[in-house]
């Protein structure tokens, strides 16, 4: 899974609103080819996937920061 966030979050912000966590949403979707009705991808998809792949934090790369995202944290 390749993702590219373009700056750092305001940790102040709710993780569905951080540029880290709609970066890791959209490669999820890009990987995935469940859709629903409405062609979006089910939350509970989303963190079926991420267990699926054992990941339990995706670290940003250093010039993003460097912070660990818990995946539970993010998606739950």
């Amino acid at each position: 899974m390749n993702i590219k966030v373009k700056e750092v979050s305001n940790a102040s912000l709710p993780y569905h609103e951080r540029p880290e966590f709609l970066a890791l949403i959209d490669a999820v979707k890009a990987d995935l080819e469940v859709r629903d009705a409405n062609g979006e991808l089910p939350p509970v998809q989303i963190v079926q996937y991420l267990k699926s792949q054992k990941l339990g934090a995706l670290r940003l790369p250093k010039q993003y920061g460097g912070q660990a995202l818990s995946i539970e944290n993010c998606l739950l």
